[in-house]
């Protein structure tokens, strides 16, 4: 039983990225929580600036009448007088999925709200004189899972893929 066993890592975020066109889709791998974790295949994941110490990452959940509702929320924040600034928050608007990455070297994945993305993750933000603060929240019938790079485990990303695309 998972719940059981103990955790030993206390992780904090080392990085976060963002992609407007990946295809995801649930992990094969059976070791390894197979409908939560996801694949992400015809993506191009772009690293975001944030300032240091400022990304933070929450998850909570809700029973409802459908069952569990997950809630998972990152929260990021940087300096909000660059030329650029305008241009930054029309970017980040068009995202589908976020990449956490972790400092014991696992990544988690936010946009994955059932077997494949219905939803795009909804984005807040609030700004003054000195900075922005942008929120990505997705709500998720699952709680979050990892990143599984199935090139290392030597399968090309679209084999998996081809039989589970919607039609």
């Amino acid at each position: 039983m998972f719940a059981s066993s103990r955790v030993f890592a206390n992780p904090h975020i080392c990085g976060i990225q963002l992609d407007v066109s990946a295809k995801e889709f649930a992990a094969g791998k059976l070791d390894t929580q197979p409908f939560y974790n996801t694949n992400i295949s015809q993506g191009n994941f772009q690293e975001v600036y944030y300032s240091t110490g400022s990304a933070r990452f929450s998850e909570s959940g809700e029973d409802s009448e459908n069952g569990m509702l997950y809630r998972q929320r990152v929260t990021i924040k940087f300096p909000s007088n660059d030329k650029y600034r305008s241009q930054r928050l029309e970017e980040l608007r068009k995202i589908k999925f976020l990449s956490v990455k972790l400092s014991n070297e696992l990544k988690l994945i936010l946009g994955r709200n059932d077997f494949f993305q219905n939803t795009a993750p909804e984005i807040n933000f609030s700004s003054t004189e000195k900075s922005t603060q942008v929120q990505f929240t997705t709500y998720s019938v699952f709680p979050i899972g990892f990143f599984e790079n199935t090139a290392a485990y030597g399968f090309v990303y679209e084999i998996p893929i081809s039989f589970l695309e919607p039609l």
